[in-house]
């Protein structure tokens, strides 16, 4: 559980197809998948923290700030996660 123990980690993701709302991220082994529900999300709570790359926010626990640039089809994205600072 790298969220909770101070590790680092990092991944990449292709972007295939675009949806409305799309939120890659972060969460803590304590999440539970009923949580994730439409609309309410990775980085919806203080589990998780995500990036959205249509609206250009970052978020956590469902706060969201402007962040990055926007996302298209074919877009690699890297994300990287430090649990020291507990941040994206």
């Amino acid at each position: 559980d790298n969220a909770k123990s101070g590790q680092r980690s990092y991944y990449e993701l292709t972007i295939k197809k675009l949806s409305r709302c799309p939120q890659f991220g972060f969460a803590t082994s304590g999440l539970e998948t009923s949580e994730l529900t439409p609309g309410n999300g990775v980085g919806d709570n203080a589990k998780s923290w995500a990036v959205d790359g249509v609206r250009c926010q970052k978020w956590h626990p469902g706060n969201r700030e402007k962040y990055g640039a926007t996302w298209s089809a074919g877009d690699v994205i890297g994300l990287a996660w430090d649990g020291v600072k507990r941040a994206i």
